[in-house]
């Protein structure tokens, strides 16, 4: 396995550095030196070229150690939204792992969902506040500036590194609206996901 040049590391390597900022400003109170071992255990693993199951040995580790984090104090929302999405995109690793990715886009989590709610943010005029349930039942909160979105739609969410919009939060994007299935979504507008990974 590629371990340098594979994508799924590098947007974990990516996601971590935000973490570690956190803990380097003390917004996230790292008391037990938990950051500076997760980095040193993620250069180790770029640079292992070890097979999928070796990979996942060390994203197992790294989610372990993560998850320790949690309890420590986190002083903003900010750091404490960034360090739950990087432990999300951790645990959906054994996923990622199966599917060849070649582009950027690949490499986020996506659900098909249905839109249960709408209503207008309370402070900016230009968006909407949707609350979105999948198959499972767990519901994610998307803030969107699409004018035609209604309750009980189909849609495809992209799970992206959060945002706050005038103090409510956003977990995800919509990557299209009335599609139920991979199938239903053209790859050019998946492609169009390739800047977040960039942005990151």
């Amino acid at each position: 396995m590629d371990t340098l040049n594979d994508l799924r590391i590098q947007w974990l390597e990516r996601l971590f550095n935000r973490v570690k900022k956190y803990c380097k400003s003390g917004t996230i109170k790292d008391k037990n030196k938990v950051c500076n071992q997760i980095e040193s255990k993620i250069k180790e693993l770029k640079y292992s070229y070890v097979d999928e199951s070796g990979a996942l040995e060390y994203i197992n580790w790294i989610l372990d150690n993560l998850k320790e984090l949690r309890d420590a104090p986190i002083g903003s929302e900010e750091a404490k939204h960034w360090l739950d999405y990087t432990i999300s995109e951790l645990e959906d690793f054994p996923r990622k792992l199966k599917i060849p990715v070649s582009e950027p886009f690949q490499v986020f989590r996506y659900r098909f969902v249905e839109i249960v709610s709408v209503s207008k943010h309370p402070t900016l005029n230009n968006l909407r506040i949707t609350k979105v349930r999948d198959a499972e039942g767990k519901e994610y909160t998307v803030i969107t500036n699409i004018t035609d979105v209604k309750e009980g739609q189909k849609a495809a969410v992209v799970f992206l590194p959060p945002r706050e919009f005038g103090g409510v939060w956003s977990e995800a994007m919509f990557v299209a609206l009335n599609v139920e299935k991979p199938e239903d979504i053209e790859v050019e507008k998946l492609k169009e996901l390739n800047q977040y990974f960039f942005a990151v």
